[in-house]
């Protein structure tokens, strides 16, 4: 078919393409310029149409009045040329037919600021292992423009730059509180381990997210819960000193907690030589990345430990502190028992 050399857009009239199920301006899906010899081609704009509906194309059609009682079909040339067309599908107009949403401008949940913005990830995209033996797929559909789920919009929110780094460093996540009794828990940023600076609680703890996408999965959101307090920076105290778990029987459990209250640390032996007690030392001090819980060593992961901020020195210093500390008393002791030895 030749469409022949289309008008000057300055010449060209519109075809309106309406929904049947609204009324006047708000009925309006599309208003394309008539540039096809005075029309708009037919499977291009039914191919729109479709789109807009949800990829419907297979069973819709147009008709030139609301009801839908006489479809138009396709023009021998190919060219539909009448202001305006209803586009239907084969379903009750109460309630109508669903389209897609126009897309809106992205901003940052938290300060729904407009610019420098980042997409940031619930569970990192370098936690896909834990993704996939915890089958979070399934909360999050392969999207066409990605083939790993994770980066799927179910676990993607927009933030500052600025925000999403501090997000990365494990200090903040979102959680549900209830604000205000007999009412709906709200979605807030809880700070869990704070900022040198304080700017972080003073400026955001508890804070309203603003609306996020419906396409976040709550269970990414809630595994997130997890990852940040499951960080070397928040729960650090209890499994650096936990070496092996094991079911047991109550008998079991009674014995092992009469031997715990009897044994006392006098009785220890003293270590036979400085190069023991540096090793006794060393297995009873063990760094939280030494627990073998955290297994991905990432920037992500470390972040609470950035040297940026001088977390890890002060860490580390604080560690060798207690451990010479430590290593004196154990001297000492032995230093106490062989002279009590010599005395007797």
């Amino acid at each position: 078919m030749d469409l022949g050399n289309p008008r000057p857009i300055s010449e060209a009239h519109v075809v309106d393409f309406l929904h049947p199920g609204y009324l006047g301006s708000a009925a309006v899906l599309l208003s394309l310029p008539a540039l096809d010899l005075g029309g708009i081609d037919f499977d291009t704009a039914l191919a729109a149409c479709g789109l807009i509906a949800g990829n419907r194309w297979s069973d819709g059609f147009f008709s030139l009045d609301r009801d839908g009682a006489v479809s138009v079909e396709r023009p021998d040339n190919g060219i539909l040329r009448e202001p305006q067309y209803f586009f239907h599908l084969p379903s009750p107009l109460d309630p109508p037919y669903p389209i897609v949403p126009r897309d809106v401008a992205r901003r940052c949940v938290l300060s729904n600021y407009g610019d420098g913005l980042e997409m940031a990830h619930l569970l990192p995209a370098g936690e896909d292992d834990w993704w996939l033996s915890n089958q979070m797929q399934q909360y999050s559909p392969t999207q066409l423009f990605s083939r790993n789920p994770i980066d799927g919009p179910a676990n993607l929110l927009t933030l500052q730059a600025n925000l999403h780094r501090v997000f990365d460093e494990r200090h903040f996540c979102f959680v549900p509180k209830v604000r205000e009794k007999n009412k709906p828990p709200q979605l807030v940023l809880h700070v869990f381990n704070s900022t040198p600076s304080g700017h972080l609680p003073n400026l955001w703890h508890n804070r309203a997210v603003h609306p996020i996408p419906t396409t976040v999965a709550v269970e990414c959101l809630f595994a997130r819960v997890a990852w940040t307090i499951l960080s070397p920076c928040v729960f650090d105290m209890f499994l650096p000193s936990t070496f092996e778990t094991e079911e047991v029987s109550p008998e079991m459990c009674r014995q092992m907690w009469k031997n715990a209250r009897s044994r006392s640390p006098r009785k220890r032996s003293p270590p036979r030589s400085d190069d023991a007690a540096d090793e006794i030392l060393a297995m009873e001090s063990p760094s939280p990345h030494d627990s073998g819980y955290f297994g991905r060593d990432t920037l992500e992961n470390d972040g609470c430990y950035n040297d940026e901020f001088g977390y890890a020195k002060q860490y580390e210093g604080e560690r060798l502190g207690r451990l010479r500390k430590r290593k004196c008393s154990s001297e000492e002791l032995g230093d106490v028992e062989s002279s009590s030895a010599t005395a007797v």
